[in-house]
């Protein structure tokens, strides 16, 4: 049953076994799984159905106190049902077991566990079989691109797979509106998590639908699935019963802010014979779509203490006419048919680097479109005709340049950083409650991370004669020396540890010093790794979703 909480008295009181504080993918994954137990759940949105824009920068962050590379924090976020799976792109892959080892690494669970608990997450998402081997999931059979084993690279057969993408609120939180089981409060912002009178264990939680308006919720178990910024928030914010806030005796709440590094590095010549297909989107055997990436093995990550490092072809500048190619800049010309989609993204961020629709570039794009008619009305037919029509969508491309260069673009690990953290503003969004600051940071670290795993991935390409990788040294240095964080990955802000010392939430994921809280999704990574967070973070879910239906089935 789906409620808005602005309908509800204030004063009132929801009564349930388990409440969760948070409706995107992890809080979804978790409430399904308790209800199909049955587990009284209720589900607190702060949102209402639909995103509301104008609320966005008015609950999300202290605009004016956040590093000038961090992407402003009303970006990439969706107060709504279903959270930010509305805007999210779909990409998918898992930690690498090197990611449970070595610097910073504190993990309570083992690779193996971990794994255990993927196909129940790629069931979730849409994702078919979690098999992430080109060699076994790609159909036709690919052919092997590997590297000579004197290359201490990967073969490149390692492969990410990408959701319909799955946004939670149509796929799933629609087809239970109706249900007693789970009891969906929509508009309703948790404010705050308050304890009982022992100040041991949480005892409800309070919602604020309106100023000065309050709903409370009891619960003998709560689960913070808020997003790796808002979790830490709220926890910081509940500070009635313990000044320093719920989970921060040692003050960790917050710190060990991670992203992901992201980037255009370079390009690669393919050699003669080498087919760009091997690399491009493909259907895997399950009709998920999937791609190769190029990534530097654990073996050589180990020996040289670097984070991870992925390689993968992308779109380019498409902004920049001087590429040749009539489909690139028709994307330029078209950006604004592209809304929600991975490839729009880079259209808009191309465009807007490039100046926008200036005479002389548009007359330049234009001129691209009419020397290759053919090729790019086939595209147009297929992106805008057929696409919309397809359930399950090609998830962005790559396009060769005229000078038959293929762009790629780079992701890394952020290393775990005590310094990096989010911390509570002294200005208060319209309910009261404090807004997120950030103070965003790198160290040597990271730099080293992307320098020399882009030099890794490179000489193991060319030694594969699959291509030849150029990039300026330039781009390299500025990649390295002024990394730029991916807008939406957002974790490490309630770590998960072995001990309280060394984070804040324990092996069975609860906050080490307050029973009965529990905390789900990204803001729990004790390292960041290079995949994107949503298929591990749903994949942890549904571990704390076994643990709470022992304890209270």
């Amino acid at each position: 049953m789906i409620v808005d909480g602005r309908q509800l008295l204030s004063g009132s009181r929801l009564d349930a076994q388990v409440c969760i504080i948070g409706s995107g993918p992890v809080g979804c994954a978790v409430a399904l799984a308790l209800a199909a137990e049955g587990i009284k759940v209720i589900v607190v949105e702060a949102g209402g159905l639909l995103n509301n824009a104008s609320e966005q920068c008015d609950f999300w962050s202290d605009r004016d106190r956040a590093p000038p590379r961090h992407p402003p924090l009303h970006l990439w976020r969706r107060r709504m049902l279903g959270g930010t799976s509305s805007c999210w792109g779909g990409r998918c892959l898992p930690l690498d077991p090197e990611d449970f080892v070595g610097k910073g690494a504190s993990w309570p669970i083992d690779y193996a566990t971990y794994a255990s608990l993927l196909p129940r997450a790629a069931s979730f998402l849409q994702l078919g079989t979690p098999d992430f081997d080109a060699q076994t999931a790609l159909r036709p059979n690919p052919g092997k691109v590997s590297a000579p084993s004197t290359i201490p690279a990967n073969s490149f057969d390692v492969i990410e797979r990408y959701s319909a993408p799955t946004d939670v609120r149509k796929t799933y939180w629609t087809r239970v509106k109706h249900q007693a089981n789970p009891y969906v409060v929509v508009n309703a912002p948790c404010v705050e998590i308050r304890l009982d009178e022992t100040g041991e264990r949480a005892q409800s939680a309070s919602l604020s639908p309106t100023s000065g308006a309050r709903i409370n919720v009891h619960a003998s178990s709560f689960v913070i699935a808020a997003g790796g910024l808002e979790t830490a928030r709220l926890l910081l914010a509940s500070n009635k019963d313990r000044p320093c806030g719920l989970g921060n005796e040692t003050d960790l709440v917050g710190r060990f802010y991670m992203t992901h590094f992201v980037g255009g590095l370079g390009g690669m010549m393919l050699s003669e014979g080498a087919s760009p297909a091997a690399f491009r989107f493909q259907k895997a055997m399950d009709g998920v779509y999937a791609r190769r990436y190029f990534q530097a093995s654990g073996a050589i990550r180990q020996r040289e203490g670097l984070g991870g490092f992925v390689l993968r072809p992308s779109l380019g500048d498409v902004s920049d006419p001087s590429h040749g190619s009539g489909v690139l800049s028709a994307l330029y010309l078209g950006q604004s048919a592209f809304r929600n989609e991975l490839a729009a993204n880079v259209v808009r961020r191309s465009a807007q680097g490039g100046g926008g629709h200036r005479l002389g570039i548009t007359a330049r794009h234009v001129g691209n479109v009419a020397k290759s008619v053919i090729p790019t009305m086939s595209f147009a037919v297929d992106w805008f005709a057929l696409r919309p029509w397809r359930r399950r969508k090609l998830p962005g491309f790559d396009h060769q340049r005229a000078d038959g260069v293929l762009p790629l673009e780079f992701n890394a690990e952020h290393a775990p950083n005590r310094s990096s953290r989010v911390y509570l503003s002294d200005r208060r969004d319209p309910l009261g409650v404090p807004l997120l600051s950030v103070d965003w940071r790198t160290c040597e670290y990271d730099s080293r991370t992307i320098r020399r795993g882009f030099e890794i991935v490179r000489d193991a390409l060319e030694a594969s004669g699959i291509g030849r990788v150029v990039c300026k040294k330039e781009e390299i240095d500025a990649a390295a020396s002024e990394p730029v964080p991916a807008g939406g990955h957002h974790m490490g802000t309630a770590r998960w540890s072995s001990s309280p010392r060394e984070g804040v939430v324990g092996p069975n994921m609860q906050v080490w010093s307050v029973r009965d809280l529990y905390v789900a999704g990204s803001s729990l990574f004790p390292r960041s790794g290079v995949a994107n967070p949503t298929l591990s973070a749903v994949a942890l879910g549904y571990r704390l979703a076994d643990i709470l239906t022992r304890k209270h089935a």
